[in-house]
């Protein structure tokens, strides 16, 4: 048997205190309310990675700020939180996560294999589709009055313990069973 290993892809997003708006449907003539305060751009900075085999979040962390040193505290609490087996990391290639720190950083953690999305394909991450449902259930046509109830409402998002549907490895001919990435039977 193999070395295990924990199959993750990651993203960071943000998630604004003002409510953002999605489809959706009114009645002939009846335009939708939207509210209009003028207020800063303020959001909460997310860090997570969704299981390629399960469909489990991973290691939402929230930081004040998207940087080399907030990727590497991110990876500390992902090494935490998937104490044995090889991570195997899909992520994109943002500059926080390709500065030399960072890199650095890496170089001297056996355990994180990074593989980079190519450049400008936000469509082959399957986390991508995590922070779209996320913002659906929180922001889209939600207005929060304070960064403490946005808190509250992406606390429960994560409360809830949502698994999304992964069909990532199956691209590339592999499913997840038991805790094993295995080949998919080849039909001839």
């Amino acid at each position: 048997m193999g070395t295990p290993v924990v199959p993750l892809a990651s993203d960071q997003s943000k998630v604004y205190l003002e409510g953002t708006l999605g489809r959706r449907w009114n009645p002939i003539g009846q335009q939708p309310v939207v509210a209009d305060k003028a207020r800063q751009k303020r959001a909460e900075n997310l860090y997570g990675a969704v299981h390629l085999g399960t469909g489990a979040e991973v290691a939402p962390f929230a930081i004040d700020w998207q940087d080399s040193d907030a990727t590497i505290r991110w990876y500390e609490l992902l090494l935490e939180e998937c104490p044995q087996g090889q991570i195997l990391l899909w992520q994109d290639q943002a500059p926080h996560h390709t500065s030399e720190e960072v890199e650095e950083w890496l170089e001297t953690q056996s355990r994180i294999e990074v593989i980079a999305f190519p450049k400008y394909t936000p469509e082959e991450n399957p986390k991508e589709a995590t922070w779209k449902d996320l913002k659906d259930e929180v922001s889209h046509h939600h207005w929060h009055e304070t960064i403490a109830d946005l808190r509250t409402a992406i606390d429960g998002y994560y409360q809830a313990g949502k698994k999304h549907v992964v069909h990532f490895l199956q691209k590339f001919g592999y499913r997840w069973a038991e805790g094993v990435i295995q080949p998919l039977s080849q039909t001839v």
